[in-house]
């Protein structure tokens, strides 16, 4: 069976596994385009689509889902597990009902977004109005079943005739694990109504130029820097991603990669005497180092080969939902770690180290805790490591070590808003070429 290329969410069948190339539908619902890449914060398997399961046939409720399928807890194992939610389906088991999206408008100047989600609450939420500017406002409508509920995000501009009742059909899904979660991405706009004037002025002009990624639901692509890694790679920035930087949330893995792409460009350009190399986030996160540690090994060693000629590479860590950043130097045998929640760690707190330490076996390393800011919650260390990452390729890089972090004071709001004000605009001025707002 033919696959297309999926530019759009597309009605699909899921077929039975296990007894292609006969068609045998198990299930309906919707597949969304291949250039979708991330599931559930998590890089998706060669060969498979993202799906949202609507309909299980009779009589399939308990078949075992694929191999390949996994969900946010990876415990599905019956395909009466996958009702209503996420999953990732192998496309030689999938038959494209139409082309076209089932969500798309007809009219090009509506902005209207919907979704509906089911979650396991038996709360009731009433309805909730989020209005936030002239571009953003959010409604929570309960349906009948208190599980049920209706998204809008809906633009001022919109005029009353344009736009939908709850009663009309679904648009477009988004992919939440659950209500709670749900709901603080929503809320990261309602947050953002509380940062500084120049924080909201960022968001209004973000939305004039994701409109029509956010309307179809789709992330933002971007290329990674040819050279970084021996194989050419594309990663993606989902829109909620970039609204949880600046209401002081979580920074996604695809934030981190992309800023990893750009210092090593900017560490690359032939004005510094000491470039350095990075290992990517998503290749090396600790799920990966306690699942797969020999595909780990293989990246590092891959970029090692590519860049023997580099004094330094550095290494994004995640792992337990904390962000920690490997310096690792294979010339001067010696390995820094900066972690702004350092207490008493050592190296034997980082499943990294066990890895490292076999890519790089016969050489014996110095390990070292640096002295680096530390972070007062539990939200700032994905911007820490932003921060560290940018100082190593503009300060410490041409001298280090002897050039190192020397502190551990306390990161204020301050610091973490001053450092969004310096690389954000590098952000937004490469993924936006017609970006106008100037940050004040």
């Amino acid at each position: 069976m033919s696959y297309m290329v999926l530019h759009d969410i597309c009605k699909c069948d899921l077929l039975s596994v296990d007894d292609l190339p006969r068609e045998i539908t198990i299930a309906k619902g919707q597949a969304f385009p291949t250039r979708i890449r991330t599931l559930h914060m998590k890089h998706m398997k060669d060969g498979c689509v993202k799906v949202q399961v609507d309909t299980i046939l009779p009589g399939y409720e308990d078949m075992d889902v694929p191999s390949e399928t996994t969900t946010t807890d990876d415990e599905v194992k019956h395909m009466d597990e996958t009702l209503a939610g996420f999953i990732q389906w192998p496309k030689s088991a999938l038959k494209i009902l139409n082309s076209e999206a089932p969500h798309k408008s007809n009219s090009a100047s509506r902005k209207v977004l919907a979704c509906e989600i089911e979650t396991n609450t038996s709360v009731y939420i009433p309805e909730v109005i989020i209005p936030f500017s002239e571009h953003f406002s959010l409604y929570l409508y309960p349906k009948k079943h208190f599980s049920l509920y209706t998204i809008y995000f809906v633009s001022p501009e919109v005029n009353e005739d344009q736009q939908q009742s709850p009663s009309t059909g679904r648009i477009n899904a988004i992919d939440f694990d659950d209500l709670d979660a749900f709901v603080k991405s929503l809320c990261a706009l309602n947050v953002i109504k509380e940062r500084p004037a120049w924080v909201q002025g960022i968001v209004n002009e973000l939305e004039k130029h994701v409109s029509n990624y956010h309307l179809n639901h789709v992330p933002i692509e971007f290329s990674i820097s040819n050279g970084m890694y021996p194989y050419i790679l594309k990663d993606f920035i989902e829109i909620e991603a970039l609204l949880q930087v600046f209401a002081n949330g979580w920074v996604d893995i695809t934030i981190i990669h992309w800023f990893a792409a750009l210092f090593y460009t900017m560490s690359n350009d032939g004005e510094r005497c000491n470039p350095c190399a990075f290992f990517g986030p998503n290749s090396i996160n600790g799920e990966m180092c306690q699942r797969n540690p020999e595909e780990v090994k293989g990246h590092i060693l891959g970029v090692y080969e590519l860049h023997m000629d580099k004094q330094y590479f550095l290494a994004p860590y995640l792992a337990n939902n904390h962000w920690s950043l490997f310096i690792i130097s294979p010339t001067k045998k010696e390995v820094f770690i900066l972690d702004s929640l350092k207490g008493n760690k050592d190296k034997n707190n980082y499943l990294l180290s066990k890895v490292i330490e076999d890519v790089f076996k016969g050489t014996k390393c110095t390990w070292s805790m640096v002295e680096c800011k530390q972070q007062n919650g539990r939200w700032e260390c994905g911007f820490m490591v932003l921060g560290y990452m940018m100082e190593f390729v503009y300060t410490y890089q041409e001298n280090f070590p002897t050039n190192i972090w020397q502190t551990t004071r306390v990161a204020t709001h301050k610091d973490i808003d001053q450092l969004l004000r310096i690389i954000m605009p590098w952000f937004f001025m490469k993924m936006f070429p017609n970006w106008s707002y100037t940050f004040k």
